[in-house]
């Protein structure tokens, strides 16, 4: 499964995205389904839905989750201004 990478800026990236965009395109055109193993957080994208919840970003980066946990928890531990 793949997860495109939104803050690519490169050249050779964004040509990469706009043959992407060209390939689904003719798809869409001529009636072929791809066969396309993009995370479904992309998809909810493409179909237009733009929340994106904690648990869309547990499926799509484990890491970043656990770092917002560890926050969330630790922000709802603290009772007033003056623990911080």
């Amino acid at each position: 499964m793949f997860v495109l990478n939104h803050l690519s800026i490169s050249e050779k990236e964004l040509e990469m995205f706009f043959l992407m965009g060209c390939w689904v395109g003719n798809a869409i055109r001529t009636g072929q389904p791809l066969n396309l193993m993009l995370h479904p957080t992309v998809w909810k994208r493409v179909v237009g839905q733009t929340e994106f919840s904690l648990n869309d970003l547990k499926t799509a980066d484990l890491h970043k989750y656990n770092e917002i946990a560890c926050i969330k928890e630790a922000a709802l531990k603290c009772s007033d201004e003056e623990t911080y």
